[in-house]
């Protein structure tokens, strides 16, 4: 009997908190030949994942290299994904000028509107020929969040670049929110005007926040912590 309500509490407790936190961080991702997100060694099965209560999914890529792009869930158990172009951007000898759109979209894995907030980093690098002067070399991201496939309605926009170095958009609350689901789109070029300048990115993180646990589903963890510390000590006699 005691073996049986311990094992039911530790069950109860490790869906409730899978539920509330997500699973551990999942496999690295990447893209077809058509620019299509799939699983890395299974060309069948499409790119998705899901982080607390959201889901991650229609990873698409088009433009210059798409199959040395990868993505994984944002490390360090942020609810985003971290896009690495793997050197299909970066212009480190000659002129010239790159770009690859990326495309993801994310919803609440329950479709209640709680997607308030987003925030970007990243390690753009550019260096000018002639330090202090005009920039000679750039990365730049075009930023679109909106509320379908198509972005023919738009929530957010905007033009990050660099220099200066390592762009980033602070967290900021989305206007017209919470949502249940949106599309986050990005347009990023890398362009050097002069030789000897020098335009690199190898890291884009885009991450949603993670919405607040609903105060039932927080008693539920507890509960059942509490019941299997309760069914431990009574075990322990």
């Amino acid at each position: 009997m005691r073996s049986s309500l311990k094992t039911t509490l530790a069950a109860t407790a490790v869906a409730a908190s899978t539920a509330l936190f997500g699973p551990a961080a999942q496999a690295t991702f990447t893209f077809d030949a058509n620019g299509n997100g799939i699983v890395v060694g299974d060309p069948t099965t499409a790119a998705f994942y899901t982080v607390g209560d959201k889901f991650f999914s229609n990873f698409t890529c088009n433009g210059l290299d798409c199959t040395s792009v990868t993505f994984i869930p944002v490390p360090g158990g942020g609810f985003g994904v971290q896009y690495n172009p793997g050197g299909a951007l970066n212009i480190t000898a000659g002129t010239g000028s790159k770009d690859i759109a990326l495309e993801f979209e994310v919803q609440t894995t329950d479709q209640i509107a709680r997607i308030v907030d987003f925030f970007l980093t990243s390690n753009a690098f550019a260096t000018a020929t002639v330090p202090g002067a005009d920039p000679t070399a750039a990365v730049t991201d075009h930023l679109r969040i909106c509320l379908d496939a198509a972005c023919s309605s738009i929530v957010f926009e905007t033009n990050l670049t660099t220099p200066p170095n390592n762009f980033s958009l602070p967290d900021f609350d989305l206007p017209g929110g919470p949502y249940s689901t949106l599309w986050i789109e990005d347009d990023v070029s890398t362009q050097v005007t002069t030789a000897g300048s020098q335009a690199t990115i190898s890291v884009l993180d885009k991450v949603v926040t993670q919405s607040a646990p609903e105060p039932a589903s927080l008693l539920l963890v507890g509960a059942a912590l509490l019941g299997m510390g309760f069914a431990r000590r009574r075990g322990s006699r």
